[in-house]
């Protein structure tokens, strides 16, 4: 009742809590990480086996003192996975979670996933390493991920360009899907409040055709028909905008 434990999936064979337990940003069994902090984000190998391990820290003691009104964000991560494979949306396949809670509050909260190996992440695409061809099928390949996650009445609430990671082949896969919300709907203004989020000048900067891709298979999927380019850049920039207003104000309060 008061320390209660909650699992989901299957460990990888060979591996046990108390591993996963052990894990540190200096564990030997680390072979890349991808974040420190506030959550550890390592590809670790263990046995025979490789798979992505995501230890969920607190940007704040707020929120660890909330935890006991909400799901765990590895739990909320696992949950938004299922969802998103049972849709056709690529994301890396969730293998384990598991939470520890003391009298609600949440103690340990990890996500294992399976490791896309190697990958690129989107942000980091460029024309000297990645022909035109493979980033315009990266691009498609985005497009129709979001597109049926929408379809599907997710909105994923962190659709950075840092969030979507591209396989050898160019299949871009959707990670970071704790804030992810499953809906009965999707309207209009979410899909675009959600599409503000990703900073598509970053496409345009390398070759104008790409936005024209990008949205003619969003528009294609979500049959809606708008003129998305401007509809995005017109919540883009509010969105911006409100980004600032929120910067000075905690400039001026001394945040």
């Amino acid at each position: 009742m008061f320390n209660s434990r909650q699992y989901f999936g299957v460990l990888p064979d060979t591996v046990t809590i108390a591993n996963l337990l052990s894990i540190t940003k200096d564990s030997p069994e680390i072979l890349e990480i991808y974040d420190k902090k506030p959550n550890l984000v390592v590809r670790v190998t263990m046995g025979d086996q490789s798979f992505v391990y995501k230890r969920f820290g607190w940007r704040s003691f707020l929120h660890f003192f909330l935890s006991p009104t909400f799901k765990s964000r590895a739990r909320a991560s696992w949950d938004t996975a299922q969802a998103l494979l049972q849709n056709r949306v690529s994301t890396p396949k969730p293998l384990f979670v598991y939470t520890r809670r003391f009298v609600g509050f949440i103690l340990e909260n990890i996500y294992l996933t399976q490791a896309i190996h190697p990958h690129v992440q989107f942000r980091h695409l460029n024309t000297e390493e990645h022909s035109s061809k493979f980033i315009q099928n990266v691009v498609y390949s985005l497009a129709d991920s979001i597109a049926k996650m929408h379809n599907a009445n997710i909105l994923h609430n962190d659709l950075t360009i840092g969030n979507f990671i591209v396989d050898q082949s160019g299949n871009v896969f959707i990670v970071d899907l704790n804030r992810a919300k499953v809906k009965h709907a999707v309207t209009l203004k979410e899909r675009l409040s959600d599409l503000a989020r990703i900073n598509l000048k970053h496409l345009s900067k390398t070759d104008d055709s790409l936005l024209h891709i990008f949205f003619d298979r969003y528009a294609e999927i979500c049959d809606e028909e708008i003129d998305w380019i401007s509809a995005y850049w017109s919540f883009r920039e509010r969105r911006l905008k409100r980004q600032r207003l929120k910067k000075r104000f905690k400039n001026l309060i001394g945040f």
